[in-house]
């Protein structure tokens, strides 16, 4: 059980529960026990499907990928073989089965709103490491179902658990998805020479490494251009929190902009403080 704990990656789940909780506050201004609770099982254990399923995929191809560590914790690269522990094709599949049950079964205790949610969410979170679709390596797919699950669907499934999703939760959601997908290019950036090597065609490998530093860097200065412009046309607002995650948000394009392709330990450092920043980043709208 411990090995199949850690392999979900539970510390992982906090960029999709942090979003989902911060939607289930600005819809209720508060945060209600009892959809709080099931905003909680179905991101968590969505999260872990993702995880999960990722990580057994390429166990394989992560044998020659070199695991970045955020001090003793492995975060990309092959990190993947140091979270599956050894588990058996058998036991990955009923897990996977398992957490599928758990996700739609919460989302039935809510509204069809939240089932439609989990429901994209869970094609994405399938499709994304999955044959025939496999979109972490058709290149921008794999960033875009990433964004799409961490930010538009895990805030949606937090709000709609309170009240029905309106144009003011698409800002909000857009705005954690451009963050998320220039944050999380970091990672792809920082296995761009051992993705190339295996012929994995991930976003910077089909775009090129130039090319993918560039608009991860947009992306993020898109994200606050999204949320600044909100705060004159939409009942959106930001707290002060927004100050220091922008200063972090802007500093963390410049750099991306001007890494290098052999600068692979700088790229790891900013995927790391672009996941900090992409956590940071819901509560500025609280």
């Amino acid at each position: 059980m411990r090995n199949l704990f850690i392999s979900l990656r539970p510390h992982f789940w906090l960029f999709s529960i942090i979003p989902g909780l911060s939607a289930v506050w600005l819809s209720a201004r508060s945060l209600p026990v009892i959809e709080t609770t099931i905003v909680v099982i179905i991101l968590a254990s969505g999260a872990g499907l993702a995880e999960l399923l990722n990580d057994y995929i390429d166990r394989h191809s992560d044998l020659y990928q070199q695991v970045k560590k955020l001090g003793p914790v492995p975060i990309s690269g092959g990190s993947g073989v140091a979270y599956l522990g050894g588990l058996k094709k058998k036991e990955v599949m009923i897990s996977a089965a398992a957490l599928i049950c758990v996700t739609l079964g919460a989302a039935v205790l809510l509204n069809r709103y939240v089932i439609g949610l989990v429901v994209l969410g869970l094609i994405l979170a399938l499709g994304y490491s999955l044959e025939p679709l496999k979109l972490k390596s058709r290149g921008v797919w794999g960033l875009l179902a990433l964004a799409l699950g961490r930010g538009f669907v895990s805030f949606h499934i937090g709000w709609a658990a309170i009240s029905v999703p309106n144009i003011k939760s698409a800002v909000a959601a857009i705005f954690l998805s451009l963050l998320c997908f220039g944050t999380a290019t970091c990672s792809y950036l920082a296995d761009f020479p051992e993705d190339k090597k295996l012929g994995i065609r991930t976003f910077p490998v089909q775009v090129g490494f130039r090319n993918a530093r560039l608009i991860a860097a947009g992306s993020m200065i898109g994200s606050l251009v999204v949320v600044t412009c909100a705060q004159l046309r939409l009942p959106i607002k930001v707290n002060l929190l927004f100050l220091p995650l922008a200063v972090i948000v802007i500093s963390l394009a410049l750099l991306v902009a001007r890494t290098g392709v052999d600068d692979i330990g700088t790229v790891s450092k900013l995927h790391v403080l672009g996941m900090l920043a992409f956590a940071l980043a819901p509560l500025v709208l609280l």
